[in-house]
């Protein structure tokens, strides 16, 4: 993912997450290394900050400091030791998945980023490939589960302490990822390409 002229990506093989200055895209400067290996990063919008899952039992998932991106600084840690593999946050809150052969999904309060607080978790049954955040849709904020055969699965969020499943969209097509923009989802439908979906009247 990239942040301002900062890009961050991650190498299995080394087990490390990399940081370089793109300002200059035909010479991209390396500012340094965060000793994890990176599942999933998320940017944290309006801050300095972007969340990554975590290899070590400290915990699920790492808030970093890119303030001085050649000094990326350790915040904090969320949950108490796995591998999320789907992050998806809807400020103040941030959801974390952590199998995709289905399983339980966490809901943290980060509104102190030094001191994120657990909320809730519920259960999702069978195999998905991402959490996404939708935007207010009917009056509601959706969290979609989404389903590599094309379902997505629709939760009510909007008070996090009791998450509620509110129905299902059919994409009619395999999906692994799902991103929101204004009335219409994007999805990466493998084979079938990208799809636009309009979920909101």
């Amino acid at each position: 993912m990239a942040k301002n002229t900062v890009l961050i990506f991650s190498d299995k093989i080394f087990q490390k997450t990399f940081v370089y200055d793109i300002s200059d895209s035909f010479n991209p400067e390396s500012l340094g290394v965060i000793d994890d290996e990176a599942y999933v990063i998320e940017d944290l919008p309006n801050t300095t900050y972007i969340i990554i899952s975590t290899k070590y039992d400290n915990g699920d998932a790492a808030i970093y400091d890119l303030s001085d991106p050649s000094q990326v600084s350790l915040v904090s840690y969320v949950g108490g030791g796995g591998h999320a593999k789907s992050i998806e946050t809807k400020y103040p809150y941030l959801y974390m998945g952590f199998s995709n052969w289905g399983g339980e999904i966490y809901i943290y309060n980060i509104s102190d980023y030094f001191s994120p607080l657990y909320v809730e978790k519920f259960t999702v049954k069978g195999e998905y490939s991402s959490i996404s955040s939708l935007k207010r849709v009917s009056n509601t904020y959706l969290l979609s589960i989404l389903k590599p055969t094309g379902e997505s699965i629709l939760y009510d969020v909007e008070n996090p302490t009791i998450p509620t499943q509110k129905g299902m969209i059919d994409l009619g097509s395999e999906a692994y990822k799902l991103v929101c923009y204004d009335k219409y989802a994007y999805i990466a439908a493998g084979g079938g390409g990208l799809k636009i979906v309009r979920i909101t009247e």
